[in-house]
């Protein structure tokens, strides 16, 4: 799904613009992924078009394709984005909430429309080597602002230290996967519940 960037003449003397990342170039940044997250909302992950997201941020073409070269690399920058924002680390100052807090977020994340799209793209695209890094990149940053969840856990007493904590995020979420995409379940508040208590019990630290 790689859309080739454009010849796209520029008028004399003016340069194309440039996205950066600071000040003024954050809000431009900000635009062309909000126009980015409305283009997979309409046309979803195999009709999306860079050229439309510039129309859509007010940016010029060009500049977008200067940043991300090719359409999966704008919807994988969307995605961290957007996830960034609707699933943010939770800091409730207990370990159940910090987690429960997490559960809600990713639930959300999943019923989604949006979110189901992006779900959908990783997995179409998770075998194709460069895509595959980027969305192990994805992952791992993911995986180290969650791993400050579990870090203060283990001081404030509440769970052994030893505990591998992408492996116990993966234990949360990935059966939230399996419900709404396969086995197609309900995703209650009694189930995030069920499945945050059976999945840490055995990780806390005995209480006296």
């Amino acid at each position: 799904m790689k859309e080739p960037p454009p010849h796209v003449e520029e008028p004399p003397g003016a340069p194309p613009k440039r996205i950066r990342t600071g000040g003024r170039s954050a809000r431009v940044l900000e635009q062309v992924v909000a126009a980015a997250r409305d283009e997979l909302r309409e046309h979803g992950a195999i009709a999306f078009s860079i050229p439309r997201v510039a129309k859509r941020a007010g940016v010029h073409v060009a500049s977008v394709y200067r940043r991300w070269p090719d359409v999966n690399e704008l919807i994988a920058f969307t995605a961290n984005r957007y996830v960034d924002q609707l699933v943010p680390v939770p800091d409730s100052g207990s370990l159940m909430g910090d987690v429960s807090l997490l559960l809600q977020g990713t639930r959300a994340f999943l019923c989604d429309p949006l979110g189901a799209t992006l779900v959908g793209q990783a997995f179409s695209l998770s075998g194709e080597g460069a895509n595959r890094a980027l969305i192990r990149l994805y992952w791992s940053k993911r995986a180290a602002a969650h791993r400050a969840v579990f870090e203060r856990a283990v001081a404030r007493g509440e769970l052994h230290g030893e505990v591998d904590p992408e492996v116990v995020v993966e234990m949360l979420v990935g059966p939230l996967y399996i419900r709404h995409f396969l086995s197609q379940g309900a995703i209650s508040d009694d189930y995030l519940r069920t499945l945050a208590e059976r999945v840490l019990a055995p990780l806390l630290v005995p209480r006296g």
